[in-house]
């Protein structure tokens, strides 16, 4: 009862079609094609990926480009951040934050680099203008300028007026006084970062009802 040369090749086809329908099944991305298998993105890869690496994630934006957004006086994307509204594109922590480790903030950012348009938005938004910079080790932050101090030291001068009416207009708050976070601005147990709880909850619903949609191949990241 011995098996012809063709009964031991169907036999040997059949038990390797078994091992590897068993590796498909323990390993699931064996049959994607390479192109389509996850992997972790090289250094060059994640330098050249955009901030907003999550382009559907509440709140996107990282403060970075925050701060960004109002020094290089881009106010198309700026007027997006600032409307809370808007769960994705607005920014929903503190206006005042400092970025590190320069220590300045978008209101500090815009006046230093001349951009009266976006110091409006900021002011016209709620942004403390009597914020001072927030300083590193070594330095008093007493010492920390102030916009309007800063848009004088860089001879903006309409500038400088503006925000000296906006101090005016706006009541001092309270600060942080030392530490890392030296002249961070300091808000009620009830508004953290400054956020209307309301506002946070209509946009916190409306991220909800948004459909998760499925990124294009080509903003893929892996």
């Amino acid at each position: 009862g011995g098996r012809t040369p063709e009964g031991v090749e169907r036999a040997m086809a059949e038990e390797l079609t078994d091992v590897v329908g068993l590796r498909q099944r323990m390993d699931p991305e064996l049959h994607v094609r390479q192109e389509g298998q996850l992997r972790v993105p090289n250094k060059q890869e994640l330098a050249m990926m955009p901030q907003d690496i999550n382009p559907r994630g509440y709140s996107k934006w990282p403060l970075e480009r925050f701060v960004r957004a109002a020094h290089e006086g881009d106010e198309e994307l700026l007027k997006k951040m600032l409307n809370r509204e808007d769960p994705i594109d607005g920014y929903h922590h503190d206006f005042n934050a400092h970025h590190k480790p320069e220590g300045y903030n978008a209101l500090q950012a815009a006046a230093m680099a001349g951009q009266m348009e976006t110091v409006k938005m900021l002011l016209e938004a709620k942004v403390d203008p009597h914020v001072k910079r927030c300083m590193p080790e070594g330095h008093d932050p007493k010492d920390g300028p102030t916009a309007r101090e800063l848009a004088d030291q860089h001879g903006w001068d309409d500038i400088a007026a503006a925000l000296k009416e906006a101090e005016k207009s706006l009541p001092r708050g309270l600060y942080k006084e030392f530490g890392p976070n030296n002249n961070a601005k300091l808000w009620p147990i009830d508004r953290p970062e400054g956020l209307d709880p309301e506002q946070e909850q209509r946009a916190r619903e409306a991220y909800k009802k948004l459909s998760p949609q499925i990124p294009r191949k080509e903003e893929r990241l892996f």
